[in-house]
């Protein structure tokens, strides 16, 4: 919803300039040379705007650094998101539509060469610890 929120025109991707007035409206006044840095270093695939996960990582950032949370913690709030059904594990069919189909999308190949090295015990899903271990490498 939130991501909605801040797609103004319904692209999929937020642009320069939305992310700009979304930081506004959070009350973050950044110049625009600091905006187009904070774009550049999570716009993986150089287009110039986010997608969802990208949008999601930086605001994560975001609020971590303002509210001290370390990288685990935030990886582990991540994965509570994430892990819709409480379950504490995340379906490799629900991690492959997110990681193929959005911001810097993984193609087939590189999906399952991921979850081959993140699903160590080799049941199809991640735990939290093999989720952070995909996210920190």
């Amino acid at each position: 919803k939130t991501f909605k929120k801040y797609d103004k025109d319904g692209s999929g991707q937020i642009s320069k300039k939305e992310l700009s007035t979304t930081l506004k409206e959070m009350g973050q006044a950044l110049t625009d040379k600091e905006v187009e840095n904070m774009l550049l270093s999570v716009d993986h695939d150089k287009t110039g705007e986010i997608g969802l996960d990208e949008f999601l990582f930086l605001m994560g950032q975001r609020m971590a650094e303002r509210d001290g949370i370390s990288e685990d913690e935030l990886l582990k709030e991540a994965f509570q998101i994430l892990d819709t059904k409480q379950k504490g594990q995340l379906k490799w069919a629900d991690l492959k539509k997110m990681l193929t189909t959005r911001g810097n999308p993984l193609s087939e190949a590189e999906f399952q060469e991921v979850m081959a090295i993140a699903d160590a015990d080799h049941d199809g899903t991640l735990d939290l610890a093999e989720f952070k271990k995909v996210m920190k490498s």
